[in-house]
Parts: C-alpha cells; structure tokens; sequence
C-alpha cells in the first residue's frame, strides 16, 4: 500500500485532470445554449438540476463523512454562498435583485458569510426553507433574462430585416 505523500500527490494529479475535464463537459453544455438548438425552460431545469445533484451527491460523499445533519446542511449552504458569490461576479444586477428578493433569513446569512467568514451558527430551523428559495429566486431570475434575451434577439431581428430592406432599395437605386 502507498504511503500518505504519494496517495496525496497522486490524488491532487488525478483530480486535477478529472476537474478539467469536469469543466470542459460543462463547457460543452454551456454551448448547447447558442442559437442553432431549440429547448425548452424545463429541458434547462432538468439538465441543471441534475448536475447540481450530481455535484451535491459528490460534496456529500467526499467531504461529510461523519459529520452531523446540521453540519451538512450548513456545508450545503455555504456551498449555496459560493453561487451567489460568482453570480455577484458575473452579474452584479442579478446579484442585487436575488438579494432584494429572498427573505430576510436567507439575506441576513449571506451578509454574515460575507462579513464574517468564521462558521455561522444560525438555526437550523431559520435555515430550513433556503435551498428551495434560492433555486425558486434564481429560476425567476434566469426566466427575466430569458424574457429579455428573446426581446433583444427579436429587436436584433427587426434591425436585420430593415438593414436588409435599405441595402435592397439602395441596390436598386444605383441601378
């Protein structure tokens, strides 16, 4: 059997290999958002929820062995922290609305992890509810920017056609 430093270097060689190969997968399914697909918003859901349990299936098994429910549910959260965390980065406007819209409980926990990293000791009763209001706030969230990607997909379509009207009656005006 190998000992500790080579079963560790062996892991951090092999989970960086497996990561990336994670995230071009990932990439792979981002793609599948360009225009030449059509889905629907629950093909979407569905797709992502079963990654997000994917990865929830593996924080689990990996990191909580042993750990208490109440500790999993707070390494869950924290987890959830880490989303808002990127999409504060990628879309602060988003960030702002998910932030005026969830409840009291759950804005006052995200305020806590960003002003005090040191483990939180809310509740878990104040808890209970967060995970299915952060995924109810989000899917409002992505269907007002599916709204408005449509709307500015349509208005591109629009400016296409009259652009294309104004080339054809200038071709025709230099006749």
């Amino acid at each position: 059997m190998q000992n500790s430093p080579q079963r560790r270097d062996r892991f951090l060689r092999v989970s960086e290999k497996r990561r990336k190969k994670a995230i071009e997968a990932i990439g792979a399914i981002n793609s599948l958002s360009a225009s030449h697909y059509k889905f629907e918003k629950e093909e979407i859901v569905n797709l992502f929820s079963s990654l997000y349990a994917a990865l929830d299936k593996g924080w689990l098994t990996f990191t909580l062995k042993g750990v208490s429910e109440k500790e999993k549910l707070e390494f869950l959260f924290d987890r959830e922290i880490s989303q808002y965390e990127q999409i504060k980065k990628s879309d602060p406007a988003l960030y702002t609305e998910l932030k005026n819209n969830l409840s009291a409980n759950v804005t006052a926990y995200i305020e806590k992890k960003e002003n005090d990293s040191s483990s939180n000791k809310l509740s878990l009763d104040v808890l209970k509810d967060l995970e299915a209001v952060i995924h109810h706030k989000i899917s409002d969230g992505l269907d007002k920017i599916d709204s408005q990607m449509k709307e500015f997909e349509y208005q591109l379509y629009r400016q296409t056609e009259k652009v294309s009207y104004l080339v054809e009656q200038t071709e025709k005006k230099l006749k």
